[in-house]
């Protein structure tokens, strides 16, 4: 196994990415007084001081995982002269026919998706005046799309989902010297994402298309991008700040077609800091959501499975199973109805570092971080160590690390079908990959692996 820390940037450590959310997050909620929750988010604060133990038992279990998974073995060290993105491409190439396979695949269900939706907002009456009113800011234009034009359609729209995984897989291709092949096809993607994220409100749906390849590209790039100046290592040091700030402009820039049309004769502040002091609100009140759910939701006896979500919302499985029942009754009486009696409706992100705990109580949500934790720690050691699980599933994982307290994206049924195609296609050929990894290392001169460390 190789072991080279610098072939990945720092803040995509699985550790500094949940600790660049959470310790702000929670430092500024505890900091924030109730008057300013009341009057910046309209909603009770329910975040208290008891805050921080629950939330260093969902750290203890998930960094605990994370620490026990890179402590199965002692990698070897590679040459000063190794180039990760030559043994990734050269990867690649052996592999081509399989990932071009699924990169087909996934485009082909992706579209498949975006053109049944579609078609389905078309048949209920959309016309390009529906469009135009978002473009000239009408009232409640993005509402009406969402809410009536475009409403989901299960087993269909979900196809739309796959669209993280074929942008995973496209970058892999890319990183193998194929960009020329894959980039218009990744560029229709995001371009339905982008008005999906504008047209329906919808932001993480181009943020979750465009994080995996740029973390894929960072993982494996690093290290020759470090070389070439100081200016380009201080860049990517700094990512994280200036990521922060792109942030609030593309939010700022979705909110003008949005709540701005309405708010922006009503305040006398800029767009920028409206959409500063919104973007935070989904952050914060996240948790104090989670804080108001684990207090009700243990005084009411409801498991509201938000763990599970992706189980009820499965393609298929629910019927299967025989869990619709069940869903329509966590609609009714779980979470979301929960915040609207007690919340704002507006922010009904719901929080994912503690949500576990909710669901299973303290020892449960620990042991279930301890477990997650060692799974995304071995998916990280597969990443540094260029094998295509963590090539393909990591990029997904950190988008997940990125947003643990405003959401449990890896429980959600928009995350799971790409994960679990990316999972597949990942174990499939991982014993191939692996092989041609050990021989290219015999072949470069690399000291390689004892075949008990292959196999781990």
């Amino acid at each position: 196994m190789i072991n080279r820390p610098e072939s990945a940037v720092w803040w995509l450590h699985p550790s500094w990415c949940v600790l660049m959310t959470v310790v702000p997050v929670t430092a500024l909620a505890l900091w924030l007084p109730a008057e300013d929750y009341r009057g910046y988010w309209r909603t009770f604060r329910f975040v208290d001081w008891s805050v921080i133990a629950l939330s260093m038992v969902s750290l203890a279990g998930l960094l605990g995982g994370l620490a026990a998974a890179m402590q199965i073995q002692r990698p070897a060290t590679a040459p000063a002269s190794f180039s990760p993105a030559l043994l990734v491409s050269t990867l690649v190439e052996r592999h081509l026919r399989p990932l071009l396979f699924w990169y087909r695949a996934t485009f082909i269900l992706t579209l498949a998706g975006y053109i049944s939706w579609f078609g389905a907002a078309w048949s209920r009456g959309l016309s390009f005046d529906e469009l135009q009113n978002v473009l000239l800011r009408r009232d409640n234009a993005i509402y009406a799309l969402k809410d009536y034009y475009f409403q989901t359609i299960p087993g269909v729209t979900t196809l739309t989902q796959f669209g993280m995984a074929f942008m995973t897989i496209a970058a892999l291709l890319g990183l193998g010297g194929r960009w020329r092949q894959v980039r218009w096809a990744m560029l229709t993607v995001v371009a339905l994402g982008y008005l999906r994220a504008y047209f329906l409100s919808e932001r993480l749906a181009i943020i979750e298309l465009v994080v995996p390849p740029i973390a894929l590209i960072c993982s494996q790039r690093t290290a020759a991008w470090k070389a070439r100046s100081v200016l380009i290592r201080h860049g990517l040091n700094a990512a994280p700040a200036i990521a922060a700030f792109l942030l609030v402009a593309f939010f700022a820039s979705a909110e003008f077609f949005r709540s701005w049309v309405v708010l922006a004769g009503n305040t006398e502040s800029s767009l920028f800091e409206f959409s500063l002091l919104r973007l935070t609100g989904y952050y914060v009140t996240a948790l104090n959501n989670s804080m108001y759910l684990m207090g009700v939701c243990e005084a009411s006896n409801i498991f509201p499975g938000l763990t599970l979500d992706w189980l009820y919302r499965f393609p298929l499985l629910g019927q299967i199973l025989q869990l619709d029942s069940q869903l329509r009754s966590l609609e009714r009486d779980g979470n979301f109805s929960i915040l609207q009696n007690g919340a704002n409706p507006e922010f009904t992100n719901t929080g994912g570092l503690l949500v576990p705990l909710i669901d299973y109580g303290w020892i449960g949500g620990f042991l279930f971080w301890l477990a997650a934790g060692f799974v995304i720690g071995r998916v990280w050691r597969s990443l540094l160590d260029q094998r295509l699980p963590g090539l393909l599933m990591y990029p997904m994982v950190f988008i997940g690390l990125l947003e643990i307290v405003r959401i449990p994206y890896l429980f959600l049924g928009r995350s799971i079908p790409s994960l679990i195609l990316l999972a597949w296609v990942s174990f499939t050929y991982s014993s191939s990959w692996w092989k041609r990894h050990r021989r290219l290392q015999a072949l470069l001169g690399l000291r390689g692996t004892s075949p008990a460390e292959g196999r781990a």
